[in-house]
């Protein structure tokens, strides 16, 4: 295992675009939106836009995912459409709202891969969300673009871009490196997951490292209390508890525990460096660590600046959460392979630009990004992040495999 040091970089030139939103199923189209369009080698292409698509919950429970990530695609597009354009076009989105069900994530794939043409689909949220809709995007050769979405079930499509590694081999690392920490290593390790097919690979990951894993529970998606499981992990002894559901369950979790008098370190993924989780329950998050691909969202570097004052600008009162910041991410790395592609764009010119990215500076957010055919995963690191007095901050350098 080796680290690598934060690198600090410009962001990569900005571009013009539109936004087209769709929820509940529904395409709205925006007053500039231009459309699809395209032929067969150029779906989603017209004379003067560039649409991609995104397939994630505006709708239901989970809808902040969604709205985080669309904000955060928005702020984007909207950045990068104040400044003329990608080649003479402007990028618009079109957005289905799957409402985090994965028979409504296939509808919308399906809609995707049959009605409205798209270059891609950028940003999804929800991990079997997606993979349930791969298979059909897969069917039609429509590219999957950086969805947060964390299984190594991504890498069979050989048209999916990944912008960070998948939940095992980020607990893996982190695994790695609690064991060379003398304080980690003596504690005693627990997973605590939603049930959901995908976040047992934490566990799967955790254990191909060099910490023991004391224990390993589970809860189902639609649960309203974690009290039997935390009953469990407190029982047998659990200092160090990794916690894998959306910012609304471990605030739960995180409540129940402190009535019973359990307090053990709290680590979690990336989907919970949010702001909301301070929001939520106050002193409770102080402590809380997570595991993320890249710096948190509100780090003092020049790209997380970029981001937090494009957010203000264009998305006002949004959260700023890893969601959004996934999407900023994707999309700048989407951005410049549309540059690179040059005027005369069909999906094929796209797909190779993507697969020639090298060492592309996104302002520190994670180390520079190289994309090939082989390795198409944007960041190989772990980045923890520990709420300190409300906000999330980095713990030192990247650890990358």
């Amino acid at each position: 295992m080796r680290r690598a040091r934060r690198v600090l970089g410009v962001a990569v030139a900005a571009v013009a675009a539109t936004v087209i939103a769709g929820c509940g199923g529904a395409t709205v189209a925006s007053s500039d939106s231009g459309g699809g369009g395209g032929g067969a080698d150029a779906p989603g292409i017209t004379a003067d836009t560039i649409t991609l698509g995104m397939v994630t919950p505006m709708t239901g429970p989970f809808a902040a995912l969604g709205v985080d990530g669309q904000a955060g695609a928005d702020a984007l597009i909207q950045t990068v459409n104040a400044a003329g354009g990608i080649n003479g076009r402007k990028l618009a989105l079109s957005v289905q709202d799957d409402q985090y069900d994965p028979k409504q994530a296939v509808a919308g794939a399906r809609y995707f891969a049959t009605q409205q043409p798209v270059l891609g689909i950028w940003g999804n949220n929800g991990t079997a969300t997606t993979l349930a809709g791969m298979p059909t995007l897969q069917a039609a050769g429509v590219p999957l673009l950086f969805p947060m979405a964390l299984s190594t079930q991504l890498a069979t499509y050989d048209r999916s871009f990944a912008s960070m590694l998948p939940l095992s081999s980020q607990f893996e690392l982190l695994s790695n490196y609690a064991a060379g920490q003398p304080e980690l290593a003596a504690g005693k390790w627990g997973i605590l997951y939603q049930n959901d097919g995908t976040s047992s690979e934490v566990a799967e990951g955790f254990k191909k490292g060099k910490t023991v894993l004391t224990d390993n529970v589970s809860f189902e998606r639609s649960a309203t209390t974690y009290a039997p499981q935390l009953q469990k992990l407190q029982a047998d002894g659990v200092s160090d508890l990794v916690f894998i559901g959306n910012v609304n369950q471990i605030s739960v979790a995180l409540k129940e525990a402190d009535q019973v008098g359990y307090k053990p370190t709290w680590y979690s993924s990336l989907g919970n460096t949010s702001p909301d989780l301070a929001k939520l329950v106050g002193p409770l998050a102080e402590g809380v660590i997570t595991v993320n691909p890249y710096a948190p969202p509100q780090s003092d570097l020049p790209g997380t600046n970029e981001f937090r004052a494009a957010m203000d600008k264009y998305e006002p009162g949004k959260s700023q959460s890893m969601y959004a910041l996934n999407s900023w991410v994707g999309g700048k790395i989407i951005v410049d392979a549309l540059q690179r592609a040059g005027k005369d764009l069909t999906r094929d010119s796209f797909l190779a630009a993507l697969q020639q990215t090298k060492d592309l500076q996104v302002g520190g957010i994670m180390p520079p990004i190289t994309l090939t055919a082989q390795d198409r995963t944007a960041s190989t690191c772990i980045v923890l992040a520990k709420v300190t007095q409300g906000v999330f901050r980095a713990e030192g350098d990247p650890t990358c495999q």
